[in-house]
């Protein structure tokens, strides 16, 4: 049994080629709020999810559309078979053990599939009236009565933009909770069960009190599993 002063134990999913300048802000703001961090990485260790208090599922390339029913758009690109076995799998066992989790940009879209949902492969090409979603800024509403709108604010935020898929239609159990002026969907959360949120903006990159919240959120849930399994 571990210590009960250990910090919360908290998964962050990488690219087997990501560097340690990708990988730091996303360590950075989590140690910054009391969490060890263990890097997930396909060829690494093998982490189960009870070795975990919590699961971020961090940004990079596209899903590989066979695992959501779909043939191969042409703008799909930088597809990692192995990083997407390892973080469904990771995703889908987090669900089922109540473990939190918190995806960002891809993140929300693995989130999004591991939960029986499908995506939007291009959105500027299959998107009506598109915006500029990457490498951009743009607004989104936040749905009242949600989690994440209790966390934020449920009102209209500003936020960085780096992608071009998001979530299309949802599984059971899930719910799209902001949006952008286009109708993009850009941010999940479960509807029953432990913390399980996607946003598919990158609030490691805002210097913003709202989005600090969100971690802070995911944290104090990954260390209120901690103290529950000590028990």
């Amino acid at each position: 049994m571990r210590n009960r002063s250990e910090a919360p134990t908290v998964g962050l999913t990488a690219s087997s080629r990501a560097t340690e300048e990708q990988t730091r802000p996303y360590r950075a703001v989590l140690e910054s709020l009391g969490a060890r961090v263990v890097e997930l990485r396909s060829g690494g260790e093998d982490v189960p999810v009870d070795a975990l208090d919590g699961l971020l599922l961090s940004g990079g390339g596209d899903v590989e559309p066979g695992r959501f029913g779909q043939a191969k758009h042409t703008k799909t690109a930088s597809i990692d078979l192995e990083r997407d076995q390892l973080e469904l799998r990771m995703a889908r066992a987090a669900l089922a053990d109540g473990a939190p989790i918190l995806g960002i940009c891809r993140g929300a879209q693995v989130l999004g599939v591991a939960l029986g949902g499908t995506l939007v492969q291009d959105v500027p090409e299959l998107t009506p009236n598109a915006l500029r979603h990457a490498d951009a800024k743009h607004t989104v509403t936040v749905a009242c009565g949600s989690r994440i709108g209790a966390i934020l604010g449920c009102e209209r935020l500003e936020v960085n933009s780096y992608h071009h898929q998001a979530n299309d239609s949802l599984g059971d159990g899930v719910r799209a909770v902001a949006w952008s002026d286009d109708n993009v969907i850009e941010a999940i959360e479960a509807t029953d069960g432990p913390f399980a949120i996607g946003v598919q903006w990158h609030p490691e990159r805002m210097n913003d009190d709202r989005q600090s919240k969100l971690f802070a959120a995911f944290v104090s849930a990954a260390a209120e599993r901690n103290r529950a399994r000590q028990r």
